[in-house]
């Protein structure tokens, strides 16, 4: 063997092993390019199935506001309609409502204190309420005549009120 044959085989040799030098590097970079596009693959059907959760909460939000919006419908629908007209300003029975409305007011705001009194042992606030009960009109001044379930529920509002605490009774 020549010197020149000698030669022409190691270059060959070198070009040789350059060539699977190229190869190793091309493979390497195809492994993590498939890597990669896995990767990202994952990240895709991931976020799809977050979108696809999403859209159904969604789609089924709807379906509950929708049902619930038909329920109030029905109940605004069944329900009975507002007057068409306003109460004149000179309505007496609109203002005999009111007037029993506030000295009903008054009488349970009388008795809620009294309790209170009652509870603290203090006699001069249990005296005091009927004492202002009488400067104020009651309900019978303003109706001369009270129907039967009023005086009835009168008769229930006259009874103390159940004693509740929360903790130990005192």
């Amino acid at each position: 063997m020549t010197n020149e044959e000698f030669e022409r085989i190691k270059e060959e040799e070198k070009a040789h092993l350059r060539e699977l030098r190229k190869l190793r590097h091309m493979a390497k970079q195809l492994r993590a390019k498939r890597s990669v596009q896995a990767a990202l693959e994952r990240m895709l059907h991931g976020s799809r199935e977050v979108l696809d959760t999403h859209d159904e909460m969604v789609r089924r939000l709807a379906v509950e506001t929708a049902r619930h919006e038909a329920r109030l419908d029905h109940a605004l629908a069944s329900s009975a309609p507002p007057p068409d007209e306003a109460p004149a300003e000179d309505d007496p029975l609109e203002s005999l409502d009111d007037t029993l409305l506030r000295a009903r007011a008054r009488q349970l705001l009388d008795r809620m204190t009294a309790a209170a009194a009652e509870d603290n042992g203090d006699t001069a606030a249990t005296e005091r309420p009927e004492a202002a009960a009488s400067d104020r009109p009651s309900a019978d001044s303003a109706d001369s005549a009270p129907s039967t379930s009023q005086r009835s529920a009168d008769q229930q509002d006259d009874r103390p009120a159940p004693r509740k605490t929360l903790g130990r009774p005192r």
